[in-house]
């Protein structure tokens, strides 16, 4: 407890008031959990240890938040006798040896050499074993009672989530981290201490590794065991030098849970990865499953007497049940009590300030009695993104969150602190609803989605009914917003959000919550701001800056009714030692909490000093997220920014000093979800927003309706009157008779559409033209950059009249005649040539060859197609050699597996397959080939060009034929005309058509021949119906 500067004189007064004590705590790490003695269980996180006795079922909770205390806990141990150990979570931590349940200091150790520690294990013959963390991971071992370090050593071991376990009936240590595991044996002589270290080492490089380990535990015998992610059981023995592990047992069980363990009399209790919790005991030398059972819940911790005879399960929930039985398959399940994890918001239950209610991150409404700890009751509320808030004045809670597609919120008062009623619900917007605020009277009710800056201000009755006073739409996000009474009317403040990274804002706007008027906020303030509520002084308010430790007090004023007015007055130390936190307000305290853990209480008109400082968290964690007080200043109940919730009692000489806290039994039926259920409305319900638009659409229909009966009415008369216009035009005599043309009314609607259909056939057109203009653009350069630069374009020719085709082949801009590895082939071949005789070689048979120029003149180039087509039907009798003629020459290029050289000439560096050995004529065996390839390419896109000339001047040639025919039928025809017969010539003359594959380049281009007929007017009576647009082409060439 610490107390402002201003109030030194009144220092002696203030502590005889106030003296806090936690009356209990709900933790939400359970990491470190051990059992002091038989049966009292220890949970520490935080800065409170709790402890519960299972057998007096009770509760004690010891705070480590002063220099003789302990600044924090990091980790924790027990002892078989009524003794603990916890370390400071700190820099350079002591460990203190506290007795129980007198919580006195039993000795302190420190270690200078040591930053944090991460594991405890108190041992026989009073040593303590500590493990320390980053940067030098140190196995210390302290004799408690002399307060003298007897050993400390490196473990070797630079890991996280390591698991440390001192065995029950030996001083050994188990050191246990994924496939590894090491075992240290301690031995005190006098001052000093000896170990010896036995270890399981993990698998390197290509050795197969071992499954994880998750959990170890020693057994009463001094047996060490161990079970994996799949809960295999194995033992682990030493063979003199280092630790075997063997398997004991095992099952294939399914699951994706987390595997823990404890010994239990003789045997082992094992949990996952399924949901049961399995008891194994061995027979024969051999383990068989005893006894199973099935919790609610999933299992996070399994934890085990000295002893064995009584074990703890806490699961994920918050259910605490207590194990016992006589013997490994007769056990015994009990339900001790219910911790509550996960909690994101507590709020006291006005008027009496007997009842807290907390809300976990699933939706489950507990409420417990403040000073008993009693559940009294536990609600199930359906929906997501749920939250509550409690009425300043009335037991009545407003829970808020998204049901369906929709958010909206239920009212719900507690009746005698046994039963939730509910008394009201509204579906309100599809928007997030993040906010619900009372006016300090209770009478007021602002709902506000916050990141779409919608708000609903309701009053509320005493019966608990609501009334709509306004909806509005600001149109920015908010950052905070509250109500309070300035002059003579409620009014709702919002702070318009204007930053992207914080919740935090500077412009205010004010509503009436009276009439739902819009008020002018006029005034200069210090901000930006992260929060504002109400002061107990009149036209008061406190607002939190960011990043600050000052509180900003403001001076409303509204006398005017329209316009509030604000001045600054000068500003509050809080006392916090860093610049964020938040506050929380009843009618009579305001209360303070951040980031440095510390809840700070003063009385609601915000005075410069403070009644208490009290630490609530440690430094270390994340801070306070939620602080809420009585209006008598008798407790304060905390909320962790790590979700632990613990209650303080501040007053001095309080009745529950004296009483310990008891634990009732709590029962099973409370958390059957089927029974205890809530929703806050139904799930296809409407929300406010669309029935005010159903509404809307009604009434619009409506004048609609009477709208559409008088056009119906106004058209009648005049039917009537034209009919009677008609029948009179039709009386009068035939010169003096109107055309029906006159009695047309619709000349000028008419005209008014075709302008209009002539200005939106204007406007395509010039888009047309703009789309052609760029597509134009884009062409020229994919032709240029593409089309263009080929060397030889890839074209198909097509047979006349008939579907036979052939392609050449296209040649890119990447190919070429002759490249410069060829040229260094070539040189190096005809090096080798020239040393081809000199190169010595073993006896060859000597035969006749044909030199290379007689082999080149066998295969001469044709010089036309016929000649070529003689030299293909040839090949098959060349190939075949005479056997019965003398003259045959051998062929130089019969194993070269191509008839390439029957065509193109074949470069005179060319190595026979057969005599290609090495790797290196392979390589230029290849790039000969590529060439060759390239040239027979070549030679026959030559073939193909001439093909194609062919085609054209034939082609050429039928047309003209074909136009004379035309021409003589046409004569003969008007020959027949001229004599008077009309039998006529009809001959079908059909031209020789070019395919597109054959003529590419005109696929990217329109000539104008081949544009459609021009636009030609409809005759149709109803111009507008369709509308007809054409693009008029110039001569130019168009692409399209």
């Amino acid at each position: 407890m610490a107390q402002s500067a201003e109030n030194v004189g009144d220092l002696e007064e203030e502590e005889s008031v106030y003296d806090p004590k936690v009356r209990w705590a709900s933790p939400q790490r359970v990491d470190f959990m051990t059992f002091v003695g038989r049966d009292v269980l220890a949970v520490a996180h935080d800065i409170y240890i709790i402890f519960l006795h299972l057998k007096q079922e009770t509760e004690l909770v010891y705070v480590a938040n002063s220099k003789q205390t302990g600044d924090g806990v990091d980790v924790i141990s027990g002892h078989k006798s009524h003794f603990f150990a916890f370390t400071e979570k700190t820099k350079n931590p002591r460990i203190f040896v506290v007795s129980y349940p007198s919580f006195s200091i039993m000795s302190e150790l420190k270690d200078t050499d040591v930053n944090r520690y991460k594991g405890l294990c108190v041992m026989e013959s009073d040593m303590i074993a500590a493990f320390s963390g980053f940067p030098n991971y140190l196995i210390s071992v302290w004799s408690w009672r002399s307060n003298q370090r007897l050993l400390s050593i490196p473990t070797d071991v630079v890991r996280r989530g390591q698991i440390y376990m001192a065995s029950r009936s030996h001083a050994l240590i188990c050191q246990c981290w994924g496939e590894g595991l090491t075992v240290w044996e301690v031995a005190p002589c006098y001052k000093r201490c000896l170990m010896m270290k036995r270890s399981k080492h993990e698998a390197s490089g290509w050795e197969a590794s071992d499954p994880k380990l998750a959990a170890v535990c020693w057994s009463n015998e001094g047996q060490l065991y161990a079970i994996d992610d799949r809960a295999n059981l194995y033992s682990l023995l030493s063979d003199g030098i280092d630790m075997v592990t063997n398997l004991e047992w095992s099952e294939n069980i399914k699951g994706s849970r987390k595997t823990c363990m404890c010994s239990f009399h003789s045997g082992i209790l094992i949990y996952g990865p399924d949901k049961q919790i399995r008891s194994l005991k061995k027979a024969e030398n051999k383990w068989i499953v005893a006894w199973k059972y099935k919790p609610e819940d999933e299992v996070l911790r399994l934890v085990s007497n000295s002893s064995s005879d009584v074990a703890v399960v806490w699961t994920e929930k918050g259910f605490v049940y207590k194990l016992t039985g006589e013997s490994e398959d007769k056990i015994t399940v009990k339900l001790f009590t219910f911790k509550q994890r996960n909690i994101k918001k507590i709020q006291l239950i006005a008027p009496t300030y007997k009842y807290l209610a907390a809300m976990s991150k699933s939706g489950v409404v507990c409420i417990y009695e403040v000073s008993s700890a009693k559940l009294a009751l536990v609600k199930f509320v359906k929906g997501s993104d749920l939250c509550f808030e409690a009425s300043p004045v009335d037991p009545l809670l407003i829970i808020f969150g998204e049901v369906g597609h929709n958010y909206g919120m239920g009212l719900f008062a507690l009746e005698t602190g046994k039963s939730l009623k509910k008394v009201g619900g509204m579906s309100l917007t599809n928007q997030i609803v993040s906010k619900i605020v009372f006016s300090p009277t209770g009478r007021h009710v602002l709902a506000a989605a916050m990141s779409a800056g919608h708000i609903f201000i309701f009053h509320l009755s005493t019966e608990y009914k609501l009334e709509l006073v306004r909806y509005t739409e600001l149109g920015r996000g908010l950052a905070d917003c509250f109500m309070m009474r300035v002059g003579d009317s409620m009014r709702a403040f919002s702070l318009v959000l204007f930053s992207d990274k914080y919740a935090i804002g500077e412009r205010i706007i004010c509503v009436n919550a009276e009439t739902g008027k819009d008020n002018k906020f006029a005034g200069k303030m210090a901000g930006p701001y992260a929060q504002l509520l109400p002061l107990s002084t009149k036209d008061s308010a406190a607002a939190v800056p960011h990043l600050a430790s000052q509180l900003h007090v403001l001076k409303l004023s509204g006398e005017k009714g329209v316009t509030v007015s604000v001045k600054m007055a000068p500003p509050v130390e809080t006392g916090h030692h860093l610049k964020h936190y938040s506050a929380a307000y009843n009618s009579e305290y305001l209360v303070t909490y951040g980031a440095d853990g510390t809840v700070i209480l003063r009385t609601a008109d915000c005075p410069h000093h403070c009644d208490l400082q009290l630490i609530a968290s440690h430094r270390y964690e994340a801070g306070v997220r939620q602080a809420v007080v009585d209006t008598g200043g008798s407790f304060v109940v905390s909320l962790g920014d790590n979700r632990s919730m613990a209650v303080h009692f501040l007053l001095r000489g309080h009745e529950h000093e004296t009483k310990e806290l008891r634990h009732t039994p709590l029962e099973l039926s409370m958390f059957d979800e089927n029974g205890n259920t809530i929703q806050l409305f139904y799930e296809n319900d409407k929300n406010y927003l669309d029935l005010q638009e159903d509404k809307k659409v009604r009434e619009e229909a409506m004048d609609y309706k009477r709208q559409r009966e008088e056009v119906v009415r106004t058209f009648e008369s005049i039917q009537m009157r034209m009919v009677r216009l008609l029948e009179e035009n039709l009386g009068e005599r035939p010169l003096h008779q109107l055309s029906l043309a006159e009695f047309n009314l619709h000349i000028e609607h008419k005209k008014e559409r075709i302008k209009q259909a002539e200005k939106e056939r204007e406007q395509i057109r010039l888009e047309t033209e703009a789309r052609i203009r760029a597509q134009d653009h884009v062409t020229a350069w994919i032709k240029q950059q593409c089309w263009d630069t080929m060397l030889c374009p890839r074209v198909k020719l097509f047979a006349i009249f008939s579907h036979y085709q052939v392609e050449n082949y296209a040649v890119l801009p990447t190919q070429r005649d002759k490249w410069p590895e060829l040229q260094q082939i070539e040189a190096l071949r005809s090096v080798e040539m020239e040393n081809d005789e000199d190169l010595f070689r073993p006896w060859e048979e000597l035969t006749a060859h044909s030199s290379l120029d007689e082999s080149n003149k066998l295969s001469a180039v044709p010089s036309s197609m016929a000649e070529v087509l003689k030299s293909v039907d040839s090949q098959f009798l060349s190939e075949v050699p005479d056997e019965t003629s003398e003259d045959a020459v051998a062929e130089p290029y019969v194993l070269s597996g191509s008839n390439a050289h029957r065509f193109i000439d074949i470069p005179t560096v060319m190595i026979p397959q057969t005599m290609a050995f090495s790797f290196l004529q392979m390589d230029w065996l290849q790039h000969i080939i590529k060439l060759n390839a390239q040239n027979m390419r070549l030679w026959f896109n030559k073939q193909f060009d001439d093909l194609m000339n062919q085609k054209k001047r034939e082609v050429g040639l039928v047309e003209d034929r074909n136009a004379r025919l035309r021409f003589i039928i046409d004569e003969l025809n008007k020959l027949s005309d001229l004599r008077g017969s009309f039998h006529h010539l009809a001959i079908h003359i059909q031209d020789p058509e070019w395919a597109q594959e054959e003529q590419p380049h005109r696929l990217i281009k329109v000539d104008p021949e081949e544009v459609i007929l021009e636009y030609k007017a409809s005759s149709s009576s109803s111009i507008g119906t369709h509308i007809r647009v054409t693009v008029e082409l110039d001569s130019q060439n168009v692409r399209g």
